[in-house]
């Protein structure tokens, strides 16, 4: 387009720069018979054209006729020029999009669905056979055992047998009542003489009587100040070789008790507060244990200041005493008759008891009192003071 503005239009009678036109030679590309005006213009006719067209040998013009333009297709759209840019603005041609198909469906579709059909099947199977289990449990633990005490009749033989021991067990105890009532005696027993404890008679330090070592020593805690109590702490097994024990009784405090103490829980109608004031506060408890069984006794030693002939003159009350079973450990039986007798040729004083080897006695060692529910074991303890 630049061009053609230098150019110019060789038809226009001027050039791109506003000149006048390049004069044409005569007889050169000049068609004759032309006219010109007065201005210097020439002026060209058909006539002239056509006479010069036959001169240079051509035919006469023939004229033009155009020719109808074809009908577009309906499937093709007819295409526009494109401008120029000072023509029209160009219009993209209108297609019709392709519809898309659709697309198949998936295998995975198809995979998902099948699980579910055999997952519905499978829980189906699970509830059948829970529902047929528990039809079978029922019929086997409700309806059999029905059906088959209708047809059977069970013997009852286990009632009688369940109250058969009770009606002998009440049977004995009405034979023998007295095992009640000496249950009931036993448990009175340690109430009556359960000892306060706020008034427990105690000292700091426990000095053992004996000079030779016992054969074992040991410590027993008191929870009750009864004789029972201490007749369930020094229960032991009987044994060939007899078995001297030191015994060391005291409170939960770890306190070591006195003979008042002692004495009150065994014979507290003997062993009063002031017959106990003639000894020491301290004293020496023994078990000895032989083929026989476990038999208890004590060594209390006589103050400084007291005289020896007043305290044993006393000792006589003793044998009036009704609670002379209280020093023993286990069941003596019946009471027999006090008689004089020796331990280690000393003077003793004694009683049998109807069990074997349950033998009360008191013997003066010089300002030694030995108590023991055993001949052998009051021998024994005298051996161990040095006598």
């Amino acid at each position: 387009m630049e061009e053609k503005n230098q150019v110019g239009d060789p038809w226009s009678g001027q050039n791109s720069q506003g000149g006048n036109p390049p004069s044409v030679p005569a007889g050169k590309g000049q068609p004759p018979n032309t006219k010109q005006d007065d201005s210097g213009l020439s002026a060209r006719t058909m006539k002239s054209d056509t006479q010069s067209i036959g001169e240079s040998g051509g035919g006469a013009p023939t004229p033009y006729t155009p020719q109808p333009r074809p009908e577009p297709k309906p499937s093709e759209q007819p295409k526009k020029p494109q401008g120029s840019g000072s023509g029209g603005s160009f219009q993209p041609p209108n297609i019709t999009p392709t519809p898309t198909p659709p697309e198949p469906p998936k295998l995975g579709g198809e995979k998902l669905h099948s699980p579910k059909k055999s997952n519905k099947g499978l829980f189906i199977g699970i509830i059948t056979a829970i529902v047929v289990i528990g039809i079978a449990a029922v019929v086997y633990f409700f309806i059999v055992p029905l059906v088959m005490d209708d047809g059977e009749e069970t013997p009852e033989t286990t009632p009688p047998a369940q109250e058969e021991p009770q009606e002998e067990q009440e049977e004995n105890n009405q034979d023998n009542p007295e095992e009640g009532i000496g249950n009931l005696e036993e448990t009175d027993t340690p109430e009556k003489e359960t000892v306060d404890l706020s008034s427990i008679y105690t000292h700091e330090v426990h000095a053992s009587f004996f000079e030779n070592p016992a054969d074992i020593s040991m410590d027993v805690t008191l929870l009750e100040f009864t004789p029972a109590e201490i007749q369930g702490k020094l229960v032991f097994n009987p044994t060939e070789n007899p078995l001297l024990r030191e015994i060391v009784l005291k409170t939960s405090e770890n306190k070591p008790i006195t003979l008042q103490q002692m004495g009150s829980m065994t014979a507290p109608d003997f062993f009063t507060a002031q017959f106990t004031d003639y000894f020491q506060e301290d004293f020496t408890l023994f078990t000895y244990t032989n083929t026989s069984g476990t038999w208890m006794g004590f060594v209390a030693q006589l103050k400084d200041d007291v005289e020896a002939g007043s305290v044993q003159s006393q000792m006589s009350s003793l044998q009036s005493s009704p609670n002379l079973e209280n020093f023993f450990v286990e069941e003596p039986g019946e009471i027999g008759v006090w008689e004089d007798g020796s331990v280690k040729e000393y003077p003793t004083s004694l009683v049998e008891f109807s069990e074997a080897g349950a033998t009360f006695s008191y013997t003066w060692f010089d300002r030694y009192l030995v108590i023991s529910t055993n001949l052998d074991g009051a021998a024994q303890a005298a051996t161990y003071l040095g006598y």
